[in-house]
């Protein structure tokens, strides 16, 4: 499984204990430095509306000072290619799909061991996390 994530995100590393203990082997990358395109992000943002895309935890994000409701398509992906910290994340990678976001029913789908485990919040941020 491909895992793109934030280095030292606490949300992201609760993720990856939880697949690393239903046996998935990870390929972890980082966001941050990740070269993505419009064309790359589109594969994980389908069908998804444009404010989910956006990490609702980056500061820019939860004061207000980009408001994702007002933005098209076009606009986000430039905004999200320009500062990947606005990602939501993770974006996983695996068995043919892109997800955004730790989408537990489709993750769990993928990979069936992981119902084995009752997360407490796999994808809450904790607030203490550094999402800057």
């Amino acid at each position: 499984m491909r895992f793109y994530e934030k280095p030292g995100c606490a949300g992201n590393a609760r993720q990856k204990k939880m697949l690393e203990r239903a046996g998935v082997e990870l390929e972890v990358r980082d966001l941050l430095s990740e070269p993505w395109s419009d064309v790359r992000l589109m594969e994980f943002f389908e069908g998804v509306p444009v404010p989910a895309w956006f990490n609702p935890n980056a500061p820019d994000v939860k004061s207000g000072a980009i408001d994702v409701n007002s933005l098209d398509k076009e606009a986000a992906l430039t905004r999200l290619i320009a500062e990947p910290i606005l990602i939501k994340r993770p974006l996983i990678e695996y068995k043919g799909e892109s997800i955004l976001g730790f989408d537990l029913s489709r993750i769990q789908r993928l990979v069936p061991a992981l119902g084995r485990f009752q997360p407490v919040d796999p994808g809450g941020c904790t607030g203490s996390d550094r999402c800057v």
